[in-house]
């Protein structure tokens, strides 16, 4: 009985020098992991920093060339200047907007929107400009006009179809000069259309 009780204590130690080992195996486990947790987040850390400094160059790398020579085709085939300005006797407030086509970077075809309003509304004088320009702006084949009244305020459209049957020597500048904007006798190419109105004090898009 008693062999039979010290068996029993003997198997009951060593049982609990087991588990003793087995804690302190998870123990140790648990420190390395600890450990292990802070480099591999800086590791991952560095990697993200690296990919985001070398993003760029990657994309740039993976477009397409001929992509972006059609987007930068597409971009240069429309220019958009505008204006705005009180004239120098600070009678009207003239605001412009005019939009250039080109083709194979050459211009094409134009629109320009002018408007005039007053500093001190006076119908009466918006009323003879109207007229005035009405007379002396008639449509023709290359180049059409709509002049109107509206909201206290003259609206100047002009409409340029085809630089191909534009003649220059025949146009009338005096509304190029009033609204400060170029004028252009056809083919000429974006970057000549732009330096131009820039030149003027417009902005260009």
């Amino acid at each position: 009985m008693a062999k039979k009780k010290k068996i029993e204590e003997e198997l009951l130690q060593t049982h609990v020098l087991n588990l003793s080992e087995i804690r302190q195996a998870e123990a140790c486990e648990n420190v390395i992991k600890n450990k292990k947790m802070p480099v591999i987040m800086s590791f991952l850390g560095i990697i993200l920093i690296m990919f985001g400094f070398l993003y760029p160059k990657l994309t740039d790398y993976l477009v397409n060339s001929n992509e972006i020579s059609y987007v930068s085709k597409l971009e240069k085939n429309k220019l958009t200047c505008l204006s705005e300005f009180y004239e120098p006797t600070n009678t009207y407030k003239i605001s412009s907007r005019v939009v250039y086509n080109f083709k194979d970077n050459r211009l094409t075809s134009s629109n320009m929107e002018t408007i005039i309003s007053m500093v001190n509304y006076d119908s009466m004088v918006l009323t003879n400009l109207n007229n005035y320009y009405n007379s002396l702006y008639q449509n023709v084949t290359s180049v059409q006009y709509n002049i109107t009244l509206f909201n206290n305020s003259l609206i100047f459209n002009r409409t340029i179809n085809d630089y191909d049957d534009f003649d220059i020597n025949l146009y009338n500048p005096e509304i190029s000069n009033v609204n400060r904007t170029s004028i252009f006798k056809g083919k000429e190419s974006f970057n000549q259309v732009k330096e131009k109105e820039i030149s003027l004090g417009n902005s260009c898009i």
